[in-house]
């Protein structure tokens, strides 16, 4: 799968805040930690029930380039890179083979 063309520019980012979470209902700031603030995201994985949907809109929309997966035929999923960032899409219904793959490479 190739983009049909270049993704679009990005619009600005709005700065980050700094300010105390607060709460959707109220909006009054609540207590807790603030915010994970993260620096990098290697590896996501994503179900869903539209495979081809969603790495559509990897790929069109935030411009993620299709890498091969090493095992094609045991799940249907798509992998995509971007930015650094590798996204492993699975069709909702693959984590029982998931499971099985996991539990032959490490069966503790």
């Amino acid at each position: 799968l190739k983009p049909l063309h270049p993704p679009p520019d990005p619009p600005p980012r709005a700065p980050m805040s700094s300010a105390a979470p607060r709460s959707a209902a109220s909006g009054a700031a609540v207590a807790g930690p603030p915010p994970l603030q993260l620096k990098d995201v290697n590896h996501i994985a994503l179900r869903t029930s539209d495979v081809a949907g969603l790495e559509s809109f990897y790929a069109r929309v935030l411009g993620f380039q299709p890498v091969k997966r090493p095992f094609d035929a045991v799940f249907s999923g798509a992998w995509l890179r971007g930015g650094g960032t590798m996204v492993h899409i699975m069709a909702a219904d693959a984590y029982p083979v998931i499971q099985k793959l996991l539990q032959k490479h490490d069966p503790a």
